[in-house]
């Protein structure tokens, strides 16, 4: 296959879904993926990894952390999820997208071993458990010195916890998220992130609530693993955002002068943290990191559409806030930035959200709601979400393309600014167009 054929024959491909688990259209365990990897050889064998899980944060706390690996001289592969655009983003070596070529050949090869596992009634591959399989085959070719693993879905049964015991494992925040799969408690929840702490290992989690450090401890005990929660409130302090809004600084303890990111929310000193925290315990395993190299990744670190400013004229934010968690996170550094001013959002939001609650949490900051359907088989109805918003008293009108909602809010803001937010898929490609120029 070519590229344009490995993308097609990935789109034909079941995409996972609560409700295909119900069905029985696709499986949430491991024993496909397990088998795909074993007839590849077992890629992942020998590399050096971490596993990263947690309900928002996982995807800018890999980032500083392979910029600060990067800023050490070091060859990273990061596998993330999902995609802005396309989905051979989710595989990178040093901040670069894996090339065509490889990506066709890897998948041509992959699709092969799904035949014959096809043919031997063997569990059917996912689009998502591909892509995976992909990514650990190209670093093992490209002999990347250590690997960032982000989960796709909960821990215990995400495709991408068929490795063996990580070099180190990080939990970021854990909120409400994907509860049709993973439970409607944060106990049950924590369940599932808590499972990528293996054997004899070492784990680092941010600090959280009682019932979600308990559940941590117990898997912990259980297998026999060092965990340490990292309290981010007193490790990281003096906390100054630009008056430019070209980034913010902070301190962290056992790290002289103060530390700068580009990236503004709030939220981000957490995964920062996070992440600095863990390269401290990389030491520990050999690498080579010094103070300016933590620093130096810090700073070059950039997560699209994680509380992005893409325009100044208007001031134009785009954040994948796609949960609850993230929306309130959202709306904090809205609060701060912004503080008293009224909003123009567009937002594109999945049904099975809680669309209602994260509406009701950006009621104080909005002036008016535009809202979009995102392109997706769960995406909720824009005129459903805009008579919701009405309902509790946002203005709001249902727009039938993206460009639309885009010259609509532009021309409604009159100079306000204007706060784009939702599904990560969408708010991708709204990025693409408003960059661009093409909207």
């Amino acid at each position: 296959m070519n590229f344009l054929e490995a993308s097609k024959y990935l789109d034909n491909l079941p995409s996972f879904t609560a409700k295909g688990v119900r069905d029985g259209k696709i499986s949430y365990n491991l024993l496909a993926i397990r088998e795909l990897l074993k007839r590849l050889g077992n890629p992942s064998h020998g590399m050096k990894i971490v596993h990263i899980a947690g309900t928002n944060g996982k995807g800018s706390t890999a980032i500083y952390l392979s910029n600060i690996l990067e800023a050490g001289g070091y060859r990273i592969g990061v596998f993330s999820s999902p995609e802005l655009v396309s989905f051979d983003e989710q595989i990178k070596i040093n901040g670069e997208i894996i090339p065509n070529g490889d990506t066709a050949r890897i998948i041509s090869q992959i699709k092969e071993i799904s035949l014959e596992m096809a043919k031997e009634n063997l569990p059917c591959l996912s689009k998502f458990e591909i892509i995976f399989a992909t990514a650990l085959q190209y670093f093992k070719e490209e002999k990347c010195e250590a690997v960032i693993l982000e989960c796709g879905l909960g821990g215990t049964n995400d495709a991408t916890n068929a490795i063996g015991t990580p070099m180190l494992s990080l939990i970021t925040d854990i909120d409400f998220d994907h509860t049709a799969l993973l439970g409607n408690t944060l106990r049950e929840i924590a369940g599932h992130k808590a499972g990528i702490i293996k054997s004899k290992g070492k784990a680092l989690a941010i600090a959280g609530s009682n019932e979600v450090e308990e559940v941590l401890r117990k898997r912990a005990k259980e297998v026999d693993a060092e965990l340490e929660f990292v309290d981010i409130s007193s490790y990281c302090s003096s906390i100054k955002r630009e008056k430019n809004m070209s980034g913010q600084s902070f301190e962290v303890k056992d790290i002289d002068g103060r530390i700068y990111t580009k990236m503004l929310g709030g939220y981000q000193i957490r995964n920062a943290g996070l992440a600095i925290r863990a390269s401290k315990e990389l030491v520990k395993n050999g690498f080579e990191l010094s103070d300016d190299d933590i620093k130096c990744g810090i700073s070059k670190a950039i997560n699209p559409c994680r509380f992005e400013l893409i325009s100044k004229n208007p001031y134009i934010i785009i954040d994948g806030a796609h949960n609850l968690g993230g929306v309130k996170e959202l709306t904090k550094s809205l609060g701060s930035i912004f503080s008293g001013e009224k909003l123009i959002f567009i937002s594109g939001i999945l049904r099975d959200k809680e669309y209602m609650k994260m509406l009701k949490t950006i009621l104080p900051y909005a002036q008016f709601l535009y809202a979009v359907k995102p392109e997706s088989e769960r995406a909720l109805e824009a005129e459903k979400l805009a008579e919701k918003a009405l309902e509790i008293g946002i203005k709001a009108v249902a727009c039938e393309s993206y460009e639309e909602a885009i010259d609509s809010a532009i021309s409604k803001a009159n100079g306000k600014p204007i706060c784009i937010f939702g599904s990560l898929y969408f708010a991708g490609r709204i990025r693409e167009l408003i960059i661009s120029g093409k909207a």
